[in-house]
Formats: structure tokens, C-alpha cells, sequence
């Protein structure tokens, strides 16, 4: 038994408003009644609902225009704190513009659970998997997305985490200072996001489904993506793992220091 669609929420951030055309046409083609929130980290060209229209997304959209370039973490800590105050919604998953969201497909699940993983495919070799009509994600997918980007969450555990994090920005801003390349910032913000939750709601749990539902696109030879140096794909594995590792040293630390409350 799968949920109702029309209560679904996707959140995408974008500053090439080009890369939509990716994520936006798969998404209608899949999302029939499931809402679409924008958060445009470009202030310098505006994107209006008729672009979006243009692209082929025909259902409920909303889109925010941000008055400043936050950056990767920032613009995204921001769209978690817009979707922490949703009462509409009973689950809601993040995207990055260029990648592609493939099934919508989410289990009835107790009251208990705050969050649903599924697995990530990666299309890294050639464009031509992209266009295949009988591809079958599943038989190519790399495992389970630690990830906020696929990953269907309820609402109202995100609220009070955009806070969290911003008391971190100090110290996560320092090691990021000592890292040389672009950070895995959805896996770091999944990493955080469930300490958080087990923090302040240790009753609640994640689960896991085992279908492949987001594709992480790689294709390309840009060397590095708002404005960081993107790592070699020899050492991306390696640095993600270390990356990952300092920062769930610094959000258990702020959790044992009592930076947020436990629930009462």
C-alpha cells in the first residue's frame, strides 16, 4: 500500500536555472498532483513560474527568489527551514536541479518513522542512459542514499534543525576552510539531520526501501560547481568518507553539549 501522491512535497535548489531541464521533465512525466517548492539561489536572474511551466511542470509550484547567493549549504539549510513550517504536506524530499527524481513511490509506515531512505543510481559515463526507455535504475543503483536529496522526510522534524545548524556554521565554515574540495552537503545535512532527530525525538526512526528512486548526475568534466573545486573521481569516495566523518564528529559533540533540547 503505497500514500495518497497529492501529499508530497519536492524541494529543489537552483542557481543555473538551465539545469532544470533536467530534474523538471522526468518529474512531470512521474509526479502527477505532487507539489514542486523552488528556492532560486541566484539573485541576479529571477525565475518565474512560466519558465518552469515552459520546461513542461504542470502541477502545484511555488518559487522562492532569494535575495542573496547563500551558496550549496546555505540555500539548501534555507529551503529545510521553509519546509520545516509546511502543514500541507506529509512528506517531503530534497533535489538538486541537475539530477533526476525516477519513482515518487513511498510505503504506508507507522507513526514512529520520520524518514524514508531509498537507494541512488549514478549516470557518470555516457548521457546515452539518460534516454533509455527501459532502463531499470534498480539493477544499476549503488545502495542506499544517505542523503536528504531522495530522501522522504516528515516536515515537522525538520523544524528546529535549520537552527541547529546555524549555531554550527562557526565551526563547520572551519573545517570546511581545511577541506579542498566541493563537500557531499546532502550526506553531511542527512548526517546531521539524524542526529538531530534522535536528539530531540529519540523515539522516532529512519527506515529503508529498497528501490531506487533519485539519480545523481556526473556527467561532465566541470572541475569544480558553485564555486568549489569539484574532487577527481579517483579520490571522491575516500574524501566524502573523511568529510563525512568530521563533520558527525562535530554534530554529536554540539548534541552532547546540549546545543539542542531534548524532547520533553
Amino acid at each position: 500500500m503505497f500514500l495518497n501522491k497529492k501529499r508530497l512535497l519536492v524541494a529543489i535548489t537552483t542557481f543555473n536555472h538551465d539545469a532544470l531541464r533536467v530534474s523538471i521533465p522526468l518529474l512531470a512525466r512521474i509526479g502527477h498532483r505532487v507539489s514542486v517548492l523552488i528556492y532560486n539561489d541566484n539573485p541576479d536572474i529571477k525565475l518565474t513560474k512560466k519558465t518552469v511551466r515552459k520546461i513542461g511542470w504542470r502541477g502545484p509550484l511555488q518559487i522562492i527568489n532569494g535575495a542573496e547567493n547563500l551558496g550549496e549549504i546555505g540555500a539548501k539549510i534555507k529551503l529545510i527551514d521553509i519546509c520545516a513550517k509546511d502543514t500541507t504536506h506529509k512528506w517531503v524530499t530534497f533535489m538538486d536541479d541537475d539530477d533526476m527524481l525516477v519513482s515518487i513511490d513511498i510505503p504506508q509506515v507507522s507513526d514512529d518513522v520520520f524518514a524514508i531512505l531509498q537507494n541512488v543510481a549514478v549516470v557518470q559515463d555516457s548521457h546515452t542512459e539518460l534516454f533509455k526507455k527501459h532502463f531499470d535504475w534498480n539493477k544499476n543503483s549503488l545502495g542506499p542514499n544517505f542523503d536528504i536529496r531522495g530522501t522522504w522526510i516528515r516536515p515537522m522534524y525538520l523544524d528546529g534543525f535549520s537552527n541547529f545548524m546555524e549555531s554550527l556554521m562557526p565551526q563547520f565554515n572551519k573545517i570546511a576552510r581545511v577541506l579542498k574540495y566541493r563537500l557531499p552537503v546532502g550526506a553531511i545535512l542527512w548526517a546531521g539531520l539524524n542526529a538531530f532527530v534522535k536528539s530531540t525525538h529519540p523515539k522516532m526512526q529512519p527506515i529503508y526501501m529498497n528501490k531506487t528512486n533519485y539519480v545523481s548526475i556526473r556527467l561532465g568534466t566541470a572541475c569544480e560547481k558553485y564555486g568549489t573545486k569539484n574532487s577527481p573521481s579517483d579520490v571522491r569516495a575516500d574524501f566524502s568518507k573523511a568529510a563525512l566523518e568530521k563533520f558527525t564528529e562535530l554534530f554529536d559533540f554540539a548534541i552532547k553539549q546540549n546545543v539542542v533540547a531534548q524532547e520533553q
